[in-house]
């Protein structure tokens, strides 16, 4: 059995987090109110996230909030409004003049929690498939084949080269 080591005390284990859903990064602007004892108060502060899961999302927000601060957040997806997503502030970090809060969604009513779902399946799954034509494409160019290729709402578009 071990009794004795030379090793350096000073080595720490690096924190894991354990995530329970994919995060995806995107650029998402947003609207919240801050609660106080349970009530929304009126000012609507400005954000945008720079990811986003089922669970949270990471934002840059322009007005300092408290940690453990309550927040009602207001996105937009798939064109409708979310209705009710609350969210506790539980990590506050200032890089370069910028506020970045990770917050964790406490409460969504089912129509929100179904449209971030959806949204962020569809996101994903628009990520594997242009993943694919991309790699089809790479495949295309080095058979010397031109495509045009654009990032629309449906996803990759790619188009043979107009003729002069």
């Amino acid at each position: 059995s071990l009794l004795s080591s030379n090793i350096n005390k000073f080595l720490a284990i690096p924190q894991r987090e354990i995530r329970k859903s994919q995060r995806i990064d995107l650029m998402l602007a947003f609207s919240y109110q801050l609660l106080s004892s349970k009530h929304v108060l009126e000012k609507n502060y400005e954000a945008h996230t720079i990811d986003i899961s089922y669970d949270g999302l990471l934002a840059q927000i322009y007005e300092p909030v408290e940690l453990y601060s309550e927040v009602k957040i207001k996105l937009f997806l798939l064109n409708n409004e979310t209705s009710e997503i609350y969210a506790k502030v539980i990590r506050i970090e200032k890089k370069e003049e910028k506020i970045f809060a990770q917050m964790v969604f406490t409460s969504l009513d089912d129509v929100s929690t179904y449209q971030l779902h959806l949204f962020i399946d569809s996101f994903i799954q628009g990520q594997h498939q242009a993943t694919s034509l991309l790699q089809s494409l790479t495949l295309h160019q080095q058979l010397n084949s031109q495509f045009h290729y654009q990032f629309g709402i449906q996803g990759l578009i790619l188009r043979p080269p107009q003729k002069s």
